[in-house]
């Protein structure tokens, strides 16, 4: 009997973007969360999670769309550095594309040459493992 390996892909893809790379120190990024649904079937349960960089802070009623379901913060609507900002993104039909914008202000103390690193996990019910992403830009002033 012959046996035929078939590598299975996961069906959601996550890209990420910037406005800048370098950033200036005081400015604002503009980051960029693609989620993508490569899959023939729709893919429940998806959600998207960023923990704060320690040099990125946003206002999470005002500078990010759709709104997150908050930072773990509780009452303040600033998501601070090395809070988790969630997206429950809820189902994604085959071929959907959902798109996350979020304005941050880049710490005005940073240094030329710092670097600026962004975890990203996106996760669903009937995927078997997760997405974890870093980007990384660097600060030139």
């Amino acid at each position: 009997q012959v046996v035929t390996v078939v590598e299975s892909a996961l069906p959601l893809d996550i890209t990420i973007t910037t406005s800048a790379n370098p950033v200036v120190a005081g400015d604002t990024v503009t980051y960029t969360l693609t989620v993508n649904n490569t899959s023939l079937l729709p893919v429940d349960g998806v959600s998207v999670l960023l923990r704060m960089p320690t040099e990125l802070s946003f206002n999470d009623t005002v500078d990010v769309e759709p709104d997150p379901a908050g930072c773990n913060a509780g009452s303040s609507v600033t998501c601070e550095p090395l809070e988790e900002a969630s997206w429950d993104l809820g189902t994604l039909a085959a071929s959907e594309v959902r798109t996350i914008t979020i304005n941050a202000l880049v710490d005005p103390t940073l240094l030329s040459g710092d670097l600026i690193v962004a975890p990203v996990r996106v996760s669903a019910t009937n995927m078997l493992d997760v997405i974890d992403l870093l980007d990384v830009i660097a600060v030139q002033n």
